[in-house]
This record gives structure tokens, C-alpha cells and sequence, in this order.
């Protein structure tokens, strides 16, 4: 087991140096992309369809003129808001037996999980101090999950702040920077729901031999793809793909 909070530390670098030098104007080689998408058939459809084909900016060199100090983990969230939602719980019952529906504290995204993934936060993604988008976090205990690769859990969260700065292929390699240091890189991917498009990574043997899988998509509206970035992280058991399959069908924005 691998102790997710030093990992994940260098982390938090990576954001703030993307913001600091989008002028600095010369790019940096990203990861190879291994194309074998699977198909998801989505629930849901677009109300809008036609729209120009979004390609990334180049991502600049980052070169900070001061290197800031670590002060928190890169999937960081502010405490739960004091809203009805948060009152009344984040996460209702559905018909699907073993699942809830989950929302943020705002309820502009939502996400089936896990009926035993009580530890719920659905405060904003907040990064240095500022909030950033909207989240929502669960896992059986998100201390496990906040802390360690070989434990299970989601973070969903939804940025317009990065979509200002960075594509989301761009995303997909800040923020998987701990998992190629601990984990055996399967592969990169295409995701494509009709609805939201973007790449992901998957990982075995997170924190060792037999460790968790892991997958971290980064993705844009079909119909929308400059308004907001989406970042999915979630740790499963080994050879999980019913976790997997059901976030990825029913992860949902409202905004």
C-alpha cells in the first residue's frame, strides 16, 4: 500500500504551473495514446449536436518563477456547504438495487455509486484557497481513498477554470502523474458517450502486485467543449468493470 498523500503531493504543482505560464509558448510531449475505445451507449443524449471540432491548445512549458509550497493534495475539496442538499444527504436510493445517486452540494453534477459508499463530500474543487468547479467525492471511507492506491473510490468534479488554460488530454496528464509512478500503465483510451468525448488511462496494481485498478478520464461536452473540463478518478478492485461501467453511464452536468 502506498501512501497516497506524498504521492500525490507533486501534484498539486502541476495546476498552478499550468496557470502561471500558458504564455510561455512552447509545448510539452504528452503521453502516448494507445487507441482502443470501447463504446459506451449512453441513457442520455445531447440537445445540440453540431458544433466544430475542439483541439487542445498546446500545452506551454512550465516555468514558475518561484516554486510554491505543497499545501494540499491535488483532488482537494472544501468542506460540504450548508445547503438543503447537504442537510437532506448527498446520495437518495434508486431503483438499480446496490447504487445510489449522488449530486453535489449545488446539484449541478451527479453520478451513480456503490450503495456502501457512505463517505460523501460534495463541496466545490477548490484549489489554492480558490474554488475552481464543482465536485463530488465517495468512497467507503475517502481518508482510505485520499491516501492510498489500493482503495476504492470516485472524485467527479467539473471545471470551467481549467477549461480556460488546458485541453483535457492536457487534464488527463496532470493528474495521472501518481498513478504512472505506482501503478502498471495498461494503456490510453478514447471515450466517447455521444454526450461527453475525451481520453482516459487505465492502471493495474496500484501500490503493488494485485493492487487496485485504476481510471482517470479527462473529458468535454460534445456540445458544449470549451465551457468546462471533467476529471473522473476512481479506484476499483482488481478487475472491476461493473464500478467502472456504471459511473461511466450515468455521470451527468447540469450546467
Amino acid at each position: 500500500m502506498m501512501h497516497r498523500k506524498l504521492v500525490k503531493s507533486v501534484l498539486i504543482l502541476s495546476p498552478l504551473i499550468l496557470i502561471l505560464s500558458i504564455a510561455c509558448g512552447s509545448a510539452v510531449q504528452g503521453v502516448t495514446e494507445t487507441p482502443a475505445p470501447p463504446t459506451f451507449t449512453p441513457t442520455r443524449a445531447p440537445t445540440i449536436t453540431t458544433y466544430p471540432t475542439y483541439t487542445p491548445k498546446p500545452s506551454p512549458t512550465r516555468v514558475p518563477s518561484k516554486t510554491p509550497e505543497p499545501t494540499a493534495t491535488s483532488l482537494n475539496q472544501s468542506q460540504q456547504t450548508d445547503t438543503e442538499l447537504a442537510a437532506l444527504g448527498n446520495c437518495q436510493p434508486i431503483s438499480d438495487k446496490g447504487y445510489v445517486r449522488c449530486m453535489d452540494d449545488t446539484a449541478k453534477i451527479q453520478v451513480d455509486v456503490p450503495d456502501y459508499w457512505i463517505d460523501v463530500n460534495g463541496g466545490p474543487w477548490n484549489y489554492n484557497g480558490k474554488d475552481i468547479g464543482v465536485a463530488i467525492s465517495a468512497a467507503p471511507s475517502l481518508s482510505d481513498f485520499h491516501n492510498s492506491l489500493n482503495a476504492e473510490g470516485l472524485f467527479f468534479g467539473a471545471s470551467p477554470t481549467y477549461a480556460r488554460y488546458v485541453g483535457s488530454t492536457e487534464l488527463l496528464d496532470i493528474y495521472t502523474t501518481a498513478y504512472r509512478e505506482s501503478c502498471d500503465l495498461i494503456g490510453r483510451y478514447n471515450y466517447d458517450d455521444n454526450v461527453y468525448m475525451g481520453k482516459y488511462d487505465k492502471y493495474a496494481n496500484c501500490g503493488g502486485t494485485n493492487g487496485y485498478d485504476a481510471y482517470i478520464l479527462a473529458a468535454k461536452e460534445k456540445a458544449d467543449p470549451l465551457s468546462k473540463l471533467i476529471l473522473i478518478e476512481m479506484q476499483v478492485p482488481p478487475g472491476d468493470l461493473t464500478i467502472r461501467n456504471k459511473i461511466w453511464s450515468t455521470f451527468y452536468l447540469f450546467f
